[in-house]
């Protein structure tokens, strides 16, 4: 005898299968609503209002697959969202989630994965983990490479990116890399980059060879790359901003490593208010730039101009390192020298006793 089927229970099964079709439908117009609005706010730069729309956006995509592109690319914009407010810690998380969700899928985007790995690098590099920074680029730049010349915008990225953390690197091997690194960064990104666009990887690049140019002495060939950057970011920041104050500030560094106090003095001047109204007052890269502004016043025959900015430059650098920090060690050494100048030969003296104190207590780092 054929089996019958029951016409009672083919009905309650075609309603639960409307309910988890309706269900399913209003997750996904939930989703959409949340994440277009999200990444409305993180293209505007209200990274708060971002922060809020991608996390409803991925309370919404909980009922799709973990391999799911929606749910993959939700956690990726809220690590980016996260990242921009320096919640790099939170960020990480969200981009390790996608990783697994791209490493599930069964057409997996490779190269959408790769660029998850650069964001961790980014991440890794900003929270101190240099070693795992330098595995997450390695592993983005081999995908993108062997994908050949269509991703070479990307792979200049991620070359710019791990150049920088081989920059600060010990050994002269890595110096050596970073520098092949980031000039082929800087020719791949001028051949693809729309030109005169602030973008953020052709900057770090033209910033990353600058710097490295004047940790190898070569601060002639540092000034116009440097130069370069500040033109693109300045165009992107009319009224001044982190950036350019960053950029500035090289420059002056820059000047100071070639022996003009002069105009290191000048760009010195125009990067201190800048980076005073986008880091905070006690921000550790305000007293870089108050240390070295008040050292190129000592140089200048200024003392007297140097003298405050030496003294809040200590007061942040102490804050922040603590009183042996080889940082602390140098600013107090730029006070001694203004002191010296100034003919105040026993505050000199006493600045002296201070860095010598530190220094059999201490090891430089």
């Amino acid at each position: 005898m054929k089996p019958t089927i029951n016409s009672r229970k083919l009905t309650a099964l075609a309603a639960f299968a409307l309910v988890v079709a309706l269900s399913v439908s209003a997750h996904a117009q939930d989703w959409k609503a949340s994440y277009e609005a999200g990444e409305a706010a993180l293209d505007a730069g209200n990274h708060a209002q971002a922060r809020t729309a991608l996390k409803a956006a991925l309370k919404a995509s909980e009922g799709f697959d973990a391999a799911d592109a929606r749910r993959i690319q939700t956690q990726t914009r809220l690590g980016d969202a996260l990242a921009a407010s320096n919640m790099n810690s939170a960020a990480r998380i969200q981009f390790e989630s996608a990783l697994a969700g791209h490493a599930k899928a069964k057409r997996r985007d490779n190269i959408a994965a790769a660029l998850v790995y650069n964001r961790i690098g980014n991440v890794e590099q900003s929270l101190g983990n240099k070693p795992k920074a330098l595995a997450a680029y390695e592993t983005a730049l081999k995908t993108l490479d062997a994908s050949g010349d269509r991703f070479r915008f990307e792979a200049a990225t991620v070359r710019a990116n791990l150049a920088g953390v081989l920059r600060t690197s010990k050994g002269q091997g890595s110096q050596i890399r970073a520098e092949k690194l980031l000039v082929r960064a800087l020719a791949d990104k001028e051949a693809t980059a729309p030109k005169g666009k602030d973008d953020p990887a052709l900057v770090s690049a033209l910033n990353g060879l600058g710097l490295l140019y004047l940790d190898t002495r070569r601060a002639e060939q540092a000034i116009p790359l440097l130069k370069r950057a500040l033109t693109l970011t300045a165009a992107s920041e009319p009224t001044g901003g982190r950036k350019t104050a960053t950029t500035l500030h090289n420059i002056g560094y820059a000047y100071d490593r070639s022996g003009d106090a002069a105009k290191a003095r000048d760009y010195y001047l125009k990067a201190l208010p800048m980076r005073e109204a986008a880091l905070g007052p006690s921000h550790k890269h305000v007293g870089t730039t108050c240390n070295n502004l008040g050292a190129a016043y000592t140089r200048l025959d200024a003392p007297a101009k140097g003298l405050p900015l030496l003294k809040r430059a200590l007061a942040i650098r102490e804050a922040i390192y603590g009183k042996g920090h080889a940082r602390v060690r140098r600013t107090l050494k730029n006070l001694e020298i203004a002191q010296r100048k100034l003919g105040d030969t026993a505050a000199a003296d006493e600045l002296k006793a201070r860095i010598d104190a530190t220094s059999r207590s201490t090891k430089t780092p």
